[in-house]
């Protein structure tokens, strides 16, 4: 018995020589440690010691390039810029041109009736907007049944678009968008969901240079009529629009530049009726057939024939679009450009099925 507590107070000396001997080590570790400690914390990140417009302007340059809008969320957005460190997020919140590209997609949940307010990208481009400062903005909105409530949010920023891409089931919203002036709007993009008759008229766009028009449901497209500034646009795209619209159009389009044209069904060609149009500052012209209900839309020769573009250089062109009449090719650009020498390029039918002329 005794010799087991002799063992026992060696044993107990041992540790306790040994735990001395393990503190005094983890307190010069300790003593390391701050000191390493002290040294980074000291230490300055060479982009923490940048001037703030600086980082502002790196931030800008990680986005793709305005007009085109970033995601709301996720690692291509100015969102992430605000998650790294408290001065990343305060010269990402005072920079507003971060937030001046927004994309508002929204579709109502029938089944829960969540309000759009409620939604969380709306919530988002909502603050976007704010941030967003007196930035001339870039808005694309893709958007079915909350119509009335993005118009609460958008509309009292009419001063400020630039570029609007509209894809909208209620068309009959579009007066109450336009309903007063947007004096820096550059861009239009429409894409309409008709259902009933309506008009849209919306003339004070004093820098209105380019329109996009689609049409989802042709057949109500003609009940819907469709007044901008024709005269001062330079690029206009109209894809599915009836063919009396398109002709209207382009008789009020004389400074066109750029226009590429998706023409409607077969059946509405007749209307364009032999109607005479000439462009005199169109350089580009590209046509297209549609393919809507499985059907192919051909175009009409008289179309091209009637077409009188004397500044035209190139004209594009898809496999369908001559129809069954390639011969036409010769004839029209004939017409379209007399005085001009061509390159022409027929769609091959094991090729390309994109042919264009280039008027040299």
């Amino acid at each position: 018995m005794l010799g087991h507590l002799e063992a026992d107070r060696a044993r107990v000396a041992e540790l306790e020589a040994w735990i001395l001997d393990l503190e005094r080590s983890i307190a010069e570790l300790r003593v390391e440690k701050a000191i390493a400690q002290e040294r980074l914390d000291s230490y300055k990140y060479p982009v923490l010691t940048l001037p703030n417009e600086i980082i502002s302007e790196i931030f800008v340059h990680t986005l793709p390039r305005y007009p085109i809008c970033p995601p709301l969320a996720g690692a291509l957005s100015p969102t992430s810029l605000i998650q790294i460190c408290r001065k990343w997020r305060a010269v990402a919140l005072a920079t507003p041109t971060l937030w001046r590209a927004i994309e508002f997609r929204y579709y109502f949940d029938y089944e829960s009736y969540t309000p759009a307010w409620r939604c969380p990208t709306f919530q988002i481009g909502d603050a976007w907007l704010g941030r967003s400062g007196s930035c001339p903005l870039s808005m694309s909105i893709d958007t079915v049944g909350v119509e009335c409530a993005l118009l609460s949010a958008i509309v009292p920023h009419r001063a400020r678009w630039e570029h609007l891409k509209l894809s909208i089931e209620d068309a009959k919203s579009l007066p109450r968008l336009f309903d007063g002036p947007a004096p820096l709007l550059r861009h239009l993009d429409l894409s309409l969901s008709c259902y009933q008759q309506f008009e849209f008229h919306a003339v004070d766009l004093p820098q209105l240079r380019s329109v996009m028009i689609r049409f989802f449901h042709e057949h109500w497209a003609h009940a819907v009529k469709i007044r901008l500034p024709w005269a001062q646009l330079t690029s206009l795209v109209l894809w599915a629009v009836p063919s009396s619209m398109m002709v209207s159009i382009l008789h009020q389009a004389p400074s066109l530049v750029h226009c590429v044209l998706g023409f409607p069904p077969k059946r509405e060609l007749s209307s364009f009726g032999g109607e005479h149009i000439t462009l005199p500052c169109l350089e580009t012209l590209v046509l297209e057939t549609l393919i809507l209900e499985t059907q192919p839309l051909v175009a009409r020769e008289d179309f091209l024939l009637n077409l009188s573009v004397p500044a035209l250089r190139r004209l594009e062109f898809n496999d369908g679009t001559l129809g069954s009449n390639p011969v036409l090719l010769t004839e029209s650009t004939s017409v379209l450009a007399p005085r001009s020498a061509m390159r022409a390029c027929l769609p091959h039918p094991l090729r390309s099925p994109r042919g264009h002329v280039d008027l040299l």
